[in-house]
């Protein structure tokens, strides 16, 4: 699919508005003790914002798997996120996936915490890239010389 700057842009600008309403989501949720839709909602937040970064190099993300693979070679591989990252957003995944789907257990009030301070801090990483992301381009297109 080819994608212009301008389109590639606003997708992004959707995928952070996405990712910053699932937090505020999931922030709201956890303060009503609602720990597995808490969880459910930072993970969210976090994979919009994987989307918005892959889409500053034109990468269309198919699946979870896609999309988290993606950023470890694209972001984690070139220095720009950290090592563990990858770890990190696959830990959230999971507890993500016990809120969801176990018929055993729930999320703990500890690991929905955990995953929205998770969450916080990688969505302020991502924040940053985009951000400087959007810049570099503001100064490539000759927008950012007055």
């Amino acid at each position: 699919m080819t994608l212009s700057d301008e389109d590639r842009d606003v997708m992004i600008k959707i995928c952070m508005e996405k990712s910053e309403e699932a937090f505020e989501e999931a922030v709201i949720l956890s303060e009503k003790d609602r720990y597995n839709g808490a969880a459910n909602r930072a993970y969210y937040s976090i994979f919009q914002a994987e989307n918005a970064l892959l889409l500053t190099k034109k990468i269309f993300g198919n699946t979870h798997k896609h999309v988290h693979n993606s950023i470890s070679n694209e972001f984690v591989k070139s220095g720009e996120l950290p090592d563990d990252i990858y770890k990190r957003i696959k830990e959230i995944e999971r507890i993500r996936a016990i809120g969801d789907y176990s018929k055993i257990k729930s999320v703990t009030k500890e690991e929905m915490e955990e995953t929205i301070s998770e969450a916080k801090k990688i969505l302020g990483i991502a924040k940053e890239l985009i951000a400087d992301f959007l810049l570099e381009q503001e100064k490539t297109n000759g927008l950012g010389e007055r």
